[in-house]
């Protein structure tokens, strides 16, 4: 009987600053109405439901959750397209490959070597 939202954040930020993140991108405006929404919706089951801004780029099915939540985002990261679009990770770090994106740079990770760069650090 216990009734659960989980929230999936992506790019919690002020302003998107990679390609990327012009898919992920939730300002925090979005993201208090997301959670007051979360909060205040009846009948919620257990709902996964994706924390992201209008997001044309965005590639989260954001769609049955926002509605059962009652959430309408306000913001977009299209107009940031222009100064981000060209930011992007290489190809082979887990910044790139995994959806934490640019969070992923932050730690002590370790990368495996490439043929490219055999003593490749982060």
């Amino acid at each position: 009987g216990i009734e659960t939202v989980c929230l999936r954040i992506g790019s919690a930020v002020p302003e998107p600053a990679a390609r990327r993140e012009l898919a992920t991108w939730i300002p925090l405006g979005d993201l208090a109405r997301l959670v007051i929404a979360s909060l205040r919706a009846p009948n919620v089951g257990c709902t996964i439901a994706y924390g992201m801004s209008g997001n044309p780029r965005g590639w989260w099915d954001t769609a049955a959750a926002w509605e059962r939540l009652g959430f309408v985002p306000q913001d977009s990261s299209e107009p940031f397209a222009a100064k981000v679009q060209h930011i992007t990770f290489d190809p082979e770090t887990p910044m790139a490959q995994m959806q934490g994106g640019r969070f992923l740079g932050l730690g002590p990770y370790e990368f495996p070597p490439t043929p490219t760069n055999p003593r490749r650090q982060p």
